[in-house]
């Protein structure tokens, strides 16, 4: 980022990185129900499935420094 004149992110501090963390284990938590159900109750895996976006849109603001 830096050669391409980009803004470097801050780095994490240790709570953010420790919400990071746990933010990314409940997405993949969330992956692994959805598919479970997606045959079984194509409509509570679509919910599932925009929680999961939000998530990672979160991950990805924290990730790159900005605040919610």
């Amino acid at each position: 980022r830096c050669g391409m004149r980009k803004h470097l992110p801050k780095p994490l501090s240790s709570e953010e990185l420790e919400a990071w963390m746990m933010l990314k284990e409940y997405t993949t938590n969330f992956k692994r129900i959805s598919n479970y159900i997606k045959n079984k109750s194509p409509g509570l895996d679509q919910e599932i499935k925009k929680v999961i976006e939000e998530m990672n849109v979160d991950l990805k603001r924290i990730r790159n420094g900005q605040s919610s």
